[in-house]
């Protein structure tokens, strides 16, 4: 039986994303999504009902249905297929990363007004995609 691990904003409806018990996997972004990868964590709707089962392997025609669903991530078996830019880190990652990349620049005026952009575009992406923290 699958538990609930981790919720996803889906088309501004609450969804979740159940634990398919897999030891290494990555959250992907759709559109690096390749054929053949497997899904890690069942992604449910907003009323429970699974839209993609554990192990269903990714193709156009699924991919299709799930962003039909307002899904743009998913878990897959595959983390030493994906490339860092395929990844869709949880927030704390992401904004340890920004900070890492602005570091004392980030207090200078025009890299600071980048720095308050990108991170609000962090912070608007994790809570569609986690719900509100």
């Amino acid at each position: 039986m699958s538990r609930i691990a981790h919720g996803l904003r889906v088309g501004g409806r609450l969804a979740s994303v159940g634990d398919g018990g897999a030891e290494s996997m990555e959250r992907v972004h759709l559109r690096f999504v390749r054929p053949g990868m497997k899904v890690a964590r069942a992604v449910t709707g907003p009323d429970g009902a699974i839209i993609v089962g554990v192990g269903s392997a990714l193709g156009p025609a699924l991919v299709r249905v799930l962003e039909a669903h307002g899904v743009a991530s998913v878990w897959v078996d595959a983390p030493d297929a994906v490339a860092p830019w395929e990844r869709d880190p949880d927030l704390d990652e992401a904004l340890r990363a920004l900070e890492a990349r602005f570091g004392a620049s980030a207090h200078e005026p025009t890299l600071g007004q980048l720095y308050a952009c990108l991170r609000e575009r962090i912070l608007a992406h994790a809570a569609r995609r986690d719900g509100a923290r």
